[in-house]
C-alpha cells in the first residue's frame, strides 16, 4: 500500500492561529533549549508514515469534520457537538492522536491504522461508548493568557470528579484558538472546575514525548534567554501540579484500601477512575 510522502503527525489546520508571517512557526525545543522558525509545512510531518487509504480516511473522519468545526469556533460561534460526524471527529481526534504520533516516531506502528481501518459501525460504537463516560466543550482560558500549541497535538490535566473515589480524573484538551481549546473530560466531571486550572501553562505539556511545543504569536520579541525561562517555569509548574494531584490520590487510594476496601479501575478510555469494588469481610 502506497504511502503519502509528507504527513503531518499535528494537523496543519490545528496550528494555523499560531503562525506568523509566510505560515511559518515560532516554537521551542525542549531537548536543545532554543527557539527555531520553520515553515508549518514541515514542521510536526514526516515522509511516508501512513498509507494513503489511512490518510484519506483520517482527512474524512476527523480532519474534515473538526477543521469545520474549529473554524466556527475560531469565528465566535459554537459548532453544533450534537452532529454525529462532528462528535465522531472529536472523540476519533483525541483516541487517534497519540497512536498517530507514536506511528509518527516508531517506525512499524501501526495502531493508528488498525483504528481507521475500522468499519463505520464500529466507531459510530466507540462514539456511543466515549459519549456515556466523558463530555466534551470549549472553554476560554484566563483572560491575559494564551495558549501554547504542544508537540503530542492534546495536553493532559487533573480536574476535580466525585465520579472518582480519589476526587480526581483526568481530562484532555486540544488548542483551537490562542485563547479558547478544547477540552474532555468526565460525565461526573464539572466543567466549571475547569476554570481553576491553569489551562495555558499547562499546554506547554507535560514532558516525554512532547520535545516541541509552538509559542504563540508575539514572543518572538522576547530574547532566547527570556523564552527559554519562561516556558521552562511552565514545564515546571504544570509538573509540581500533576505531581501534588497524583500524590493526594494516591493517599486517598491507599487510606480507602487501608480500610478494607478492594477498588478496581472504572471502564473506560480517557479518565483513569476508580471505585470501591467489594468490602472485606473483617
Amino acid at each position: 500500500m502506497s504511502k503519502v510522502k509528507n504527513n503531518h503527525f499535528v494537523s496543519r489546520f490545528l496550528t494555523e492561529p499560531w503562525e506568523v508571517a509566510d505560515r511559518n512557526l515560532f516554537y521551542f525545543d525542549f531537548s536543545t533549549q532554543a527557539t527555531k522558525l520553520r515553515t508549518s509545512k514541515f514542521v510536526f510531518a514526516k515522509k511516508r508514515i501512513i498509507s494513503s487509504e489511512a490518510d484519506r480516511r483520517f482527512n474524512g473522519l476527523i480532519e474534515t469534520p473538526l477543521g469545520s468545526a474549529f473554524s466556527e469556533i475560531r469565528k465566535g460561534r459554537e459548532p453544533n457537538f450534537d452532529d454525529m460526524k462532528t462528535a465522531r471527529a472529536v472523540y476519533l481526534y483525541f483516541l487517534a492522536q497519540i497512536p498517530r504520533l507514536a506511528q509518527a516516531h516508531k517506525p512499524g506502528t501501526k495502531d493508528l491504522e488498525d483504528l481507521l481501518s475500522m468499519s463505520d459501525a464500529k466507531l459510530n460504537l466507540l462514539l456511543l461508548i466515549s459519549t456515556s463516560e466523558s463530555q466534551a466543550f470549549v472553554a476560554p482560558i484566563e483572560p491575559g493568557k494564551r495558549l501554547y500549541f504542544p508537540e503530542v497535538g492534546v495536553f493532559s490535566f487533573p480536574v476535580k470528579d466525585p465520579g472518582c473515589v480519589s476526587h480526581w480524573s483526568w481530562g484532555f484538551g486540544v488548542p483551537v484558538s490562542l485563547t479558547r481549546a478544547l477540552l474532555l473530560i468526565s460525565k461526573t466531571a464539572s466543567p466549571k472546575d475547569v476554570k481553576d486550572i491553569p489551562l495555558a501553562e499547562i499546554s506547554v505539556g507535560l514532558g516525554e514525548p512532547c520535545k516541541k511545543v509552538v509559542l504563540p504569536p508575539g514572543v518572538e520579541k522576547f530574547s532566547p534567554e527570556e523564552i527559554a525561562s519562561i516556558v521552562n517555569e511552565h514545564r515546571t509548574l504544570c509538573k509540581e501540579l500533576v505531581a501534588t494531584v497524583d500524590e493526594y490520590r494516591m493517599t486517598i487510594r491507599r487510606h480507602i484500601e487501608e480500610s478494607g476496601n478492594v477498588l478496581e479501575k472504572i471502564p473506560g478510555f480517557f479518565h483513569n477512575k476508580v471505585r470501591i469494588k467489594t468490602k472485606i469481610a473483617v
